[in-house]
């Protein structure tokens, strides 16, 4: 197939959106089809015999006036593409009229929540702008438009199919791993000197970008009920973000700061090592952002076999379901401290939890699964089309 791939992604930016859209890009690359990615001048690219960019320049860089210009260049291309397969961004419905006019078939992939995006973007009036114009007059034409929508959480499509009518059109596809780079390993001592934290046992952590709402989340107040239980305990914090000095400034003030350690941003492979290396993984988001949502970070410390606390909400519950996560009643400091305090004291529990999160990942999260369905609604909308 000949594939239109959209992605007002900066490329160049290390985190989820970069990793899905590689994954999904290279991976159908992979598969012999021809890949045209489409990307805002200056956002990056991807390196690829199959995979040939096209950057649209825009000043100023606004997302509706973007892809009035890539709405253009899919219009004036379509004789060279089977399907148009959009990674979906704030007020796109002139790519999917387009699109649709030039009798192209038409993927939407949902990525995040509209409503949970208004509270978050309420810090920042010019993203509350576009949320809102977004979500009142875009979305639902966009939705509509589209042959089928894929949700990378099953909590999205609760809110969007209402919008369309026609809830067989949307399916759900998890954000994946990359299960050889993250994957279990047979002694933890020695990747712990490697990485600097064999002082520590237990070992917790978090891993991925640390946004705003992990600032007041109950994490280090539950390490500070956990450190009176095991005198040794360490948790150690890995990678960037807007919420990472916050966080820093509370980790600082807390009784338990010695314990609390911060590394990264690091590389792919180097978060994989310092997941690998953790006893317990702790994770954490609002209840709002996590009914949107499917966190990259669970999925790979699935692949790595590490037991997961999290809150009783969202799409954690479909880790609970697995056996994978252990959900914290109430998501309160003391809870998460028992969930913790539970499987470090039960070794056959964790054992437990890693091999099945081991199985899920394998079975359910790989990238090469979730390229194989991809690649299949793909050749669907595309022969529908033709019929």
């Amino acid at each position: 197939m000949r594939i239109a791939y959209l992605a007002y992604t900066d490329l160049k930016r290390q985190g989820a959106p970069k990793i899905h859209v590689s994954a999904i890009v290279e991976g159908l690359a992979d598969l012999g089809h021809k890949i045209t990615l489409v990307v805002p001048a200056g956002f990056g690219g991807i390196e690829h015999r199959n995979v040939r960019v096209v950057e649209i320049a825009q000043k100023p860089m606004i997302s509706i006036l973007w892809a009035r210009k890539v709405a253009k260049w899919l219009y004036d291309n379509a004789g060279e593409l089977d399907v148009v397969y959009e990674r979906d961004f704030y007020n796109s419905a002139s790519i999917a009229r387009n699109t649709v006019r030039a009798n192209i078939p038409f993927v939407l992939e949902m990525n995040g929540s509209l409503k949970a995006e208004k509270s978050v973007s309420s810090e920042k009036s010019r993203y509350k702008l576009w949320n809102s114009l977004d979500l009142h007059f875009s979305v639902k034409k966009r939705l509509k438009l589209a042959d089928r929508v894929i949700c990378v959480a099953p909590g999205l499509i609760e809110e969007y199919a209402p919008m369309t009518g026609d809830r067989e059109k949307f399916v759900f596809h998890p954000n994946g791993v990359d299960t050889e780079i993250f994957c279990p390993v047979e002694n933890k001592d020695v990747l712990r000197e490697k990485i600097e934290l064999s002082l520590f046992k237990p070992l917790l952590g978090a891993v991925g970008s640390i946004l705003p709402y992990h600032v007041d989340s109950p994490v280090i107040p539950a390490m500070e009920i956990l450190a009176e239980r095991y005198p040794q305990i360490g948790l150690v914090f890995v990678g960037g973000g807007p919420g990472k000095e916050n966080l820093m400034a509370v980790a600082k003030a807390s009784s338990v700061r010695d314990k609390i350690h911060f590394r990264g941003p690091v590389s792919t492979e180097e978060s994989a090592k310092y997941i690998a290396a953790l006893d317990v993984a702790l994770a954490w988001s609002t209840e709002e952002t996590a009914v949107g949502t499917w966190p990259v970070r669970l999925s790979a410390y699935s692949s790595c076999g590490i037991p997961i606390v999290g809150p009783n909400w969202g799409t954690y519950l479909t880790f609970e379901s697995a056996g994978v996560l252990k959900a914290s009643a109430g998501a309160n400091p003391k809870s998460i401290a028992d969930a913790v305090s539970e499987i470090i004291e039960n070794p056959e529990i964790s054992a437990e939890m890693s091999r099945a999160g081991r199985k899920f990942a394998v079975e359910n999260l790989s990238w090469k699964s979730i390229v194989d369905k991809t690649e299949k609604l793909l050749y669907g909308v595309v022969n529908n089309s033709k019929n």
